[in-house]
């Protein structure tokens, strides 16, 4: 009988070296998937972020759908929502407020009331925060401090607001009408300013019509992303910023495109400061915190990217409704 050596399996393990080579490796591979993962995730981001602008915009034409009139900036920064005024001049909060119910927000409208003893119910509101209201680049749907100590009429103090990220196109210059009366029973013989000025189709106590738009619903912003710089996303204390999302006509729900002679509105990524700016405080420009682009719905519901590098005559003209200019088409992607 033939005898056979016994196989015998030698362990080896790995050499410091080998450890090292296979560690290096392994590093050099997440470099390189690290920023495609980070970019598959800033692109969901923006997706939803268009799909924000896009609910928005059909929410208010479904409001001028039924009203035949756009929603209307309010009266001003002293003020905020309040059920039972309508949509339009009649209504103190901005268009937020009045274009609730068609968010499905029906019950956040109605809360509260215009009595006195209804100022702790309406202050509700002004800390519930929705998510459609914020871009995901940006932040999370929560309640930011109040900085500024704003408290409107017929509420109550609250510590914390609700913010929003979007604006509604305010027109080229901007035109605004300080805070409104002191009361509803002043309301009643204030002596409200003029408003032919404005240039947008949201403002201060307006009831823009879309037949109003000389320049075409296709040709001209309805609303999109407002800028905040980074260092304020979760402050509430810059001036652009600072109120609640249910307030009336103030920078924090309106923005502006500026003009050959004022200039400085270009759409502003949240990374940068303002620059060259005609304007002495913040809280003007749309703009986002995407890496190129700003989101924006014209009045005709569709959705564009506009680049940070748009043409600052086109930017303008895109503001205002009634200067008989029409849109390159490469603008709008």
């Amino acid at each position: 009988m033939t005898a056979y050596p016994e196989n015998k399996t030698q362990n080896q393990g790995f050499t410091l070296v080998e450890l090292l080579v296979v560690i290096s490796i392994i590093g050099l591979l997440v470099g390189l998937l690290l920023p495609a993962v980070q970019m598959a995730r800033e692109a969901a981001r923006r997706m939803q972020c268009s799909n924000n602008t896009k609910q928005l915009s059909l929410a208010v034409l479904n409001l001028e759908n039924t009203h035949k009139h756009l929603p209307s900036g309010g009266w001003g920064i002293h003020w905020a929502g309040l059920p039972g005024l309508g949509v339009g001049p009649s209504q103190p909060g901005g268009w937020i407020y009045q274009t609730l119910p068609y968010l499905e927000q029906q019950s956040l409208h109605d809360m509260g009331g215009t009595a006195p003893s209804d100022a702790e119910e309406n202050s509700r509101r002004l800390q519930t925060p929705l998510a459609v209201l914020h871009c995901p680049s940006r932040r999370s749907a929560e309640p930011l401090a109040n900085d500024h100590s704003w408290v409107p009429i017929l509420y109550a103090p609250e510590a914390n607001l609700a913010r929003n990220d979007y604006a509604m196109n305010g027109g080229s210059i901007p035109v605004r009408y300080g805070t409104g009366p002191d009361s509803l029973d002043a309301a009643k013989s204030f002596p409200w300013p003029e408003m032919r000025a404005n240039t947008g189709v949201c403002f201060q106590r307006s009831k823009m019509k879309l037949s109003e738009i000389r320049d075409g619903l296709s040709n001209t912003y309805l609303l999109g992303e407002k800028q905040v710089p980074r260092a304020a996303y979760h402050t509430g204390s810059d001036f652009g910023d600072n109120e609640s999302a249910y307030s009336g006509d103030e920078r924090d729900l309106i923005r502006y495109t500026g003009s050959s002679s004022l200039s400085g509105f270009e759409p502003l990524s949240d990374w940068k400061t303002r620059h060259g700016h005609a304007m002495d405080v913040e809280g003007y420009n749309f703009g986002s915190a995407h890496s190129s682009v700003t989101i924006m719905a014209l009045c005709d519901g569709s959705i564009h990217n506009i680049s940070y590098n748009v043409d600052t005559q086109v930017h303008s003209n895109l503001g205002n409704r009634h200067d008989h200019q029409s849109i390159p088409s490469k603008v709008l992607e």
